[in-house]
């Protein structure tokens, strides 16, 4: 759990080169990344943990396929803080919409070069404290329905964004206010709060999940390529566990990736090669790691790892040696 049991609040800055370096800044999130267009990563983390509510503004300069749950015991939710419109769980995610990580199916957001956004994960507990303050009953439905509320209207959402933008100037400045507890409980009751109301707008709000033939089948596909391993997935595998054809198949991958089902799974295997590279073990071989996840040319492998990621493997692990 995020949530940091003190009395002060804990506060911080990151910026970072690689998906990994991402993973090691998310808490209890449990996520996977595919980089989904060729070049070096440039993002960035400010982070909030305070008595009961988590906050993050995080950004990032590629293109991504982006899944996950949230932390146990927090209620979660995305503002999105950008002018792209993105794809979480089959639909259109725009500046004017909230998700929601406790749905079934998760966190699952294809999101554009530029993205940014606040994730905002309030305990359980306090949650449902603060709407019993505040009168309000909370349905199950409200927090695990649709992933997205879409179409809410600047003067419902500006008022918290200018609150989350506030509290980034604030950790940015490095503020006193997070020493104070009156100040943190002040603040943390005010986003639930808003949250909160949020959530109780009415439904017609809420965006029916997209249940197309193709979108099931590319959920099936993906899945199938993360829970495969090392093991080889050929393309008539992911047509039957998808349950689609191969036709079917690739123009899904094309229309909610904008890559081909081939490179989604080539670059789902790079990360992988990456993550390991980056662990910085003694007497690490990259053929070997590479062999493994089904790259045996090493010349075409370092030029793809290159083109994926703005650097050659060798790079990755000296980056990987300077921060051990």
């Amino acid at each position: 759990m995020d949530t940091n049991g003190n009395d002060c609040a804990i506060t911080g800055e990151a910026n970072f080169t690689s998906l990994e370096d991402i993973s090691a800044h998310s808490g209890s999130w449990e996520l996977e990344y595919v980089q989904l267009e060729a070049g070096q990563l440039d993002g960035g983390a400010k982070t909030y943990i305070g008595r009961n509510v988590t906050i993050r503004y995080v950004t990032y300069n590629r293109r991504f396929h982006q899944q996950g749950t949230p932390p146990p015991g927090m209620i979660s939710f995305g503002i999105l803080d950008d002018q792209r419109q993105h794809i979480a769980n089959g639909q259109p995610l725009e500046r004017g919409s909230v998700l929601r990580f406790n749905t079934p199916g998760g966190l699952d957001v294809v999101a554009e070069a530029g993205f940014a956004g606040f994730p905002i994960a309030i305990r359980e507990t306090f949650f449902y404290d603060v709407a019993e303050q505040m009168g309000i009953s909370v349905s199950p439905r409200q927090l695990t329905g649709e992933a997205v509320i879409s179409g809410l209207p600047p003067v419902i959402l500006d008022p918290l964004r200018h609150d989350l933008h506030a509290l980034i100037r604030a950790i940015r400045l490095k503020s006193l206010k997070f020493q104070s507890i009156t100040w943190i409980d002040d603040f943390e009751f005010s986003i639930a709060a808003s949250v909160l109301s949020l959530l109780n707008l009415p439904h017609s709000l809420s965006v029916p999940r997209y249940q197309s033939t193709r979108y099931r089948g590319l959920k099936r596909a993906v899945q199938q390529i993360q829970h495969c391993g090392q093991d080889t997935v050929t393309i008539k595998e992911l047509c039957s566990a998808a349950h689609v054809s191969w036709r079917t198949l690739d123009r899904a991958f094309r229309e909610h990736f904008d890559i081909t089902a081939k490179q989604y799974l080539t670059n789902h295997r790079l990360h992988q090669v990456r993550r390991q590279l980056s662990v910085a073990v003694p007497g690490i071989r990259i053929n070997d790691i590479a062999n493994n996840w089904g790259f045996f040319h090493p010349g075409q492998f370092a030029a793809d790892y290159r083109k994926c990621f703005g650097e050659l493997p060798r790079q990755t692990i000296r980056r990987a040696k300077r921060k051990s």
